[in-house]
């Protein structure tokens, strides 16, 4: 049972690919966490307001951003040393699920950019896909 472990293991590891889940989501904890580097090196008012408008479609105060992006890494830390280590421990397929990530924030991207920023859960955009 360890073999079978252990070169799942390494099967997982050495098929990443840009579509691969962990791929994805590391690419988005890197621009994420250069926003909040460069709003917290920005001097200017008109700087931080287009990086706080960036990073969370609402101007934001520079403690505000600040805390937020402790959130951030907080969650950053997690993900990568928690959760994706187990992840490679499962049967699940990281390309199916950077599929289903890369949807998921197209339909994300579009709402935002149709001015439509009421926040539903999960479970409530699928009642309406039903409905």
């Amino acid at each position: 049972m360890a073999s079978r472990t252990s070169s799942r293991r390494k099967r997982r590891t050495a098929s990443r690919s840009p579509n691969d889940a962990t791929t994805l989501l590391k690419a988005d904890h890197a621009r994420v966490k250069a926003m909040f580097q460069r709003f917290e090196k920005a001097r200017r008012e008109d700087q931080k307001a287009k990086l706080a408008s960036t990073i969370c479609s609402d101007r934001l105060f520079d403690a505000e951003v600040k805390v937020l992006g402790e959130y951030v890494s907080h969650h950053v830390e997690k993900e990568e040393g928690e959760m994706f280590p187990e992840l490679r421990l499962t049967d699940l397929d990281p390309e199916a699920l950077g599929r289903e990530i890369r949807q998921r924030r197209k339909e994300l991207q579009l709402r935002r950019a149709s001015g439509a920023t009421r926040r539903t859960s999960p479970s409530a955009d699928a009642a309406s896909a039903t409905a």
